[in-house]
């Protein structure tokens, strides 16, 4: 049996033959079941969950990577489900190279907009930062992707949104001439990229952020793993929006 190995150190929950399928629960207060729901990809294959939301109406999200037909690869596939646990909509993206797809991240504003990011593959450009905006209703509204200066491997692992309804989002990226750097962007609401910041640690080596949040102000504030001089830092930095 094939296992998996990634990043976030999610188990997939295996279910016979066809593989892993996401697999949410719903527990009272005092911890008993009230249901589960579980989502087999149209490819019947491996299926792994790995960010939940939950809205001011109780409805809850889920987001991660789910076979595509005809091949091991995933898609995102972002699901919402009532607070019963109905399905309401499952929106899928398969990025410009129709391979290896995942989303890490994900969350929702005031107006029911959802929001996930991650990683895929793209056309010449190794694998990229993806981010997408959905409607309430589950359409796709934008898709944003950053390729960083090395080309190469390019990863968003957490976003935040301000009240503006601007879209953060930082992850590791290849640079030129370093190895991954932090790599932070900021989107405007329509999905156009404003700014990028990236941070290469001390030993230009691995440095990949994997949170962020903001405050009242709009400063934003990143942090993660930083390889310094003798062996990998914590490392938080703020940047400011001027």
């Amino acid at each position: 049996m094939q296992k998996f190995q990634l990043r976030l150190g999610l188990t997939p929950m295996w279910t016979g033959v066809r593989g892993s399928d996401y697999a949410t629960i719903k527990y009272d207060s005092e911890g008993r079941q009230l249901w589960v729901a579980l989502y087999n990809g149209p490819g019947n294959g491996n299926d792994i969950a790995a960010a939940i939301f939950v809205d001011s109406k109780g409805y809850i999200y889920v987001t991660g990577g789910s076979a595509a037909v005809g091949t091991p690869e995933r898609d995102y596939a972002t699901i919402k489900y009532d607070s019963e646990g109905n399905e309401v909509w499952v929106a899928r993206y398969d990025g410009p190279a129709h391979q290896d797809d995942m989303a890490f991240a994900l969350t929702v504003d005031a107006e029911g907009h959802v929001y996930v990011t991650g990683g895929g593959y793209g056309v010449d450009t190794g694998f990229d930062c993806a981010t997408i905006k959905y409607d309430p209703e589950g359409n796709e509204l934008w898709a944003a992707r950053y390729n960083g200066p090395g080309n190469r491997h390019d990863t968003a692992w957490a976003l935040a949104l301000d009240a503006k309804g601007n879209v953060y989002v930082t992850g590791d990226s290849w640079g030129d001439g370093s190895w991954q750097d932090y790599a932070t962007i900021k989107y405007d609401r329509e999905g156009n990229e404003v700014w990028v910041a990236r941070y290469d640690g001390p030993s230009h080596q691995i440095d990949a952020a994997s949170a962020i949040a903001l405050d009242a102000q709009g400063n934003v504030y990143v942090t993660g793993s930083s390889s310094g001089l003798a062996s990998l830092d914590y490392t938080t930095i703020k940047y400011s929006q001027k």
